[in-house]
């Protein structure tokens, strides 16, 4: 058998025991791309944030792909999750293409969006000055949105609250701090989903 033919072959069989055991499979020439694909461990503060600082308003798992991954290789519930109760974030920005996926805690009193949505699946694209964007929270007119830059394996910037009664004044912006821990683990944020349940 032809190598090339060996290999698809190998793919092949490596997505479907994988899908048995309800994985989702990402290709491993894009988990070694550039960055920022990876999973992160991620900080929304306050005051800026850094490696030394206590996250005061939310803290979690970020996961960026350099691929678009479909909805039906999620299994259930988690699927069910993201179409029912994320929708918004799914549909209106992601499109139904999501590249990202994140699970967010707020600490307490925390003034913000963020972490409204405790786990989501998203989509990050490229923003002018080599920075890059994603939501983390979307409704129909309201939303987090976040611009970072990639520094060294950290991703640095802030994100902001919009929306009914989200002014500067009433919520300021954040700092956002993520700092890489591993190639893309899309699996966080499925295992997140299917512990929410039924119901946020």
């Amino acid at each position: 058998m032809h190598y090339a033919t060996r290999a698809v072959v190998f793919l092949i069989l490596v997505e479907i025991a994988a899908g048995a055991c309800g994985r989702i499979v990402w290709a491993q020439s894009t988990m070694r791309d550039s960055p920022p694909a990876g999973t992160y461990r991620v900080s929304i503060c306050r005051a800026p944030c850094n490696p030394r600082t206590e996250a005061n308003i939310a803290t979690g798992t970020l996961v960026l792909s350099n691929r678009v991954f479909a909805l039906a290789s999620i299994p259930e519930p988690a699927r069910s999750y993201f179409e029912e109760f994320e929708r918004e974030l799914l549909v209106l920005y992601a499109e139904n293409r999501p590249n990202a996926c994140f699970v967010l805690q707020q600490g307490p009193h925390a003034n913000t969006y963020a972490g409204v949505s405790r786990v989501g699946l998203t989509r990050w694209s490229p923003r002018p000055n080599g920075a890059l964007g994603f939501p983390m929270f979307q409704t129909f007119d309201a939303g987090y949105s976040t611009r970072v830059r990639v520094t060294g394996r950290d991703l640095v910037g802030r994100g902001e609250s919009w929306g009914p009664g989200a002014t500067m004044d009433s919520i300021p912006p954040d700092s956002i701090f993520a700092r890489r821990i591993g190639p893309p683990n899309l699996d966080v944020c499925v295992r997140a989903a299917a512990q929410q349940g039924p119901r946020r």
